[in-house]
């Protein structure tokens, strides 16, 4: 018997995040850059959504809360008993302490 699938949920920082990933990319590269990027982060969603165990727990970050690396960011995310919670995608340069203060 296969384990239930949550669906996966995007925090309204989330989306932020996506917008600004986005903006960063085409003022710095170009469209064809933000394809590249973007089609890599929508592969890690659904890793994540498809596998959400993968990410280990970082606890000291914040209770259950599970990283994911795509490319040059970090997925951070959060497993319930009836979704997925994907609180924050910041670049692996930031400060991840930050991310748990900065989730709602």
């Amino acid at each position: 018997m296969s384990a239930r699938k949550r669906p996966l949920l995007l925090s309204r920082q989330t989306r932020n995040d996506l917008r600004d990933i986005e903006a960063y990319t085409l003022a710095r590269w170009d469209e064809q850059q933000w394809s590249v990027y973007e089609e890599a982060l929508a592969r890690a969603l659904a890793t994540i959504e498809e596998h959400p165990d993968l990410g280990r727990q970082r606890p000291e970050l914040g209770a259950g809360l599970r990283p994911y690396v795509v490319r040059e960011h970090i997925v951070y995310y959060r497993v319930g008993d009836a979704s997925i919670l994907v609180l924050r995608i910041r670049h692996g340069r930031s400060d991840p302490r930050r991310t748990s203060r900065n989730a709602p």
